[in-house]
């Protein structure tokens, strides 16, 4: 069965074979942990700008890599193992932990857990519910951010980016340059 050459979320940044052979390709050292049969690694002057995401090259499964914004799961399963840990603790030293582990401001934060207050029948339900809607908030943030140094990237380099325009009942795929 054949394979679409580039997999990617957000953003398929072009690098290609050529850039690699003349060094027009970020510094990449560090693997990212994803469950494809694409390798990933961090860029690794953005690995640590970002909470719940990750810019990153990916290999194509055929030949070139592309740049592409992925959700850091890991990330996300450190920080939720946080509102179980304070399930039973006050919502401030909660709020405090979060804001520095996400890197957010305490009024973004805080409109979330508003309505969660300990004692309540359904507390852990609504910090859970709370702490979701949190950090899908806060990742939309820095998607918007990372699209930003992507773009630059793109610049800096002189990189073109593709999306896709057709998928074969092969599984093959047809790419066109994004404007």
């Amino acid at each position: 069965m054949s394979a679409p050459n580039f997999s990617y979320d957000r953003r398929c940044v072009l690098v290609s074979n050529e850039d690699f052979s003349f060094g027009n390709v970020p510094a990449h050292n560090e693997c990212f942990d994803n469950d494809r049969s694409y390798p990933s690694y961090y860029l690794d002057d953005y690995k640590d700008d970002f909470s719940t995401i990750a810019i990153v090259l990916t290999s194509g499964y055929y030949a070139d890599a592309c740049i592409d914004i992925v959700d850091r799961e890991d990330r996300a399963d450190e920080l939720l193992g946080y509102t179980y840990h304070y399930a039973n603790f006050n919502r401030e030293e909660l709020l405090g932990d979060v804001c520095y582990f996400l890197g957010c401001s305490r009024n973004f934060a805080n409109k979330f857990f508003k309505g969660c207050r300990y004692g309540q029948e359904d507390y852990e339900y609504r910090l859970q519910k709370a702490f979701d809607e949190l950090v899908d908030a806060w990742r939309d943030v820095e998607v918007e951010k990372a699209n930003k140094v992507v773009d630059k990237i793109k610049r800096a380099y002189g990189y073109k980016e593709l999306g896709l325009s057709a998928m074969f009942s092969n599984g093959e795929a047809w790419y066109d340059y994004v404007k």
